[in-house]
C-alpha cells in the first residue's frame, strides 16, 4: 500500500514540475492540459487514500509488534524473508535516491509524513530484531541480503530520527546504531561468500575447456581407491547369479529391480567411467 501510494505522490509531482515550467505547460494543447488535469486530480485523490491506508496499516503493525510473542513471529520463516524486503524497501523509497521523488509541495494535503513513515519503520525494524534468536539469525541476515539492502539509508534514517527528536528513547538511538553496524557486517560477510563463490564458479569454467588426460586422471583414482580396499576376489568364474541366471524370467520382478539398481548405481556412484571393475557390497542388518 505504501508502495503504491508513493508511485501516485511521483506522477504528483512530475505533473507539479511540468506545471512550473510556464513555457513548456503554455505549449501544449487545450487538450493535453484537460488530460493532464484530470490525471493529476485522480492521482491526488487515489494517493490521498492510499496514504491513509499505508498510515492506519503501519500503525496496525506498530501496535502489534509492541507483543514480544507478535514480534517474534517475524524472526521465522517465511515472514522474515517477507517482513524484511518489505522494510528494506520502505527504507528505499524514503532515504534513497528516489525520495526526491515524492518531494510534492503540500505533504499535509495527501497524508504524507515522511518523517513519521521512518520513525514507526524503524521502530517495527528494532522491534523484530530484538526477538531475534542467538541460534538463529535468518531475519537480520535476510534484510543484510536484501536486494534493496543499503547500510547508508539505515544511517540516514537514524539521522532524521536523532535530529527531529521523533524517539522518546535515548536507548533506542543506540540500539538501532549498533544494529545498523551488525547488519553493514553481515552484509559485508555475505558479499565476500559471493565473491567466493562467484571466484570458485569461474575458475570451474575455466577449467571446463581444459584438455584431461585421462590415463592419468584413471591412474591417479585408482591409486586414490587403493586404499580404500579391505578384500580382492577372483570372481571371474563365479557370480552370485550366475546358477540362477538362466532360469529366471527377464520379465520378473526380481531382474527388473536388479537391473534398476545397476542402473541406479552407474548414475549416482562417485566411480570414474573408466575405471577397473569393481565390487560394491551392500549390508542390510
Amino acid at each position: 500500500m505504501l508502495h503504491d501510494s508513493l508511485s501516485r505522490l511521483a506522477n504528483i509531482k512530475k505533473i507539479e514540475v511540468a506545471k512550473q515550467n510556464e513555457h513548456e505547460w503554455n505549449a501544449l494543447s487545450m487538450q493535453e492540459k484537460m488530460d493532464k488535469e484530470h490525471f493529476l486530480k485522480n492521482e491526488e485523490h487515489v494517493g490521498k487514500g492510499f496514504m491513509a491506508m499505508a498510515n492506519q496499516t503501519l500503525e496496525f503493525i506498530d501496535l502489534l509488534t509492541r507483543a514480544e510473542e507478535v514480534a517474534r513471529c517475524f524472526t521465522r520463516q517465511p515472514l522474515a524473508k517477507r517482513s524484511a524486503s518489505v522494510i528494506c524497501g520502505f527504507l528505499e523509497s524514503l532515504c534513497g535516491a528516489k525520495a526526491k521523488d515524492y518531494k510534492v509541495k503540500d505533504f499535509e494535503k495527501y497524508n504524507f509524513s515522511p518523517q513519521q513513515l521512518l520513525l514507526q519503520i524503524t521502530t517495527i525494524l528494532l522491534r523484530i530484531a530484538r526477538e531475534v534468536p542467538a541460534s538463529n539469525d535468518n531475519f537480520l541476515v535476510n534484510v543484510a541480503t536484501d536486494a534493496d539492502f543499503d547500510a547508508s539509508n539505515l544511517d540516514k534514517a537514524l539521522s532524521v530520527i536523532s535530529s527531529k527528536g521523533l524517539s522518546e528513547e535515548e536507548d533506542s538511538l543506540q540500539q538501532f546504531q549498533q544494529l545498523i553496524q551488525q547488519l553493514r557486517q553481515l552484509h559485508e560477510e555475505r558479499k565476500s561468500d559471493d565473491m567466493a563463490d562467484s571466484d570458485e564458479l569461474s575458475v570451474m569454467k575455466e577449467l571446463d575447456g581444459v584438455a584431461v588426460d585421462q590415463d592419468k586422471v584413471l591412474e591417479v583414482y585408482t591409486r586414490c581407491m587403493m586404499g580404500y580396499r579391505f578384500l580382492t576376489a577372483d570372481i571371474q568364474e563365479s557370480h552370485s547369479y550366475l546358477s540362477n541366471l538362466q532360469s529366471l524370467d527377464p520379465r520378473s520382478p526380481k531382474v527388473k529391480t536388479l537391473m534398476k539398481e545397476m542402473k541406479q548405481l552407474c548414475q549416482n556412484l562417485p566411480v570414474h567411467p573408466n575405471a577397473p571393475s569393481l565390487l560394491f557390497r551392500r549390508r542390510s542388518d
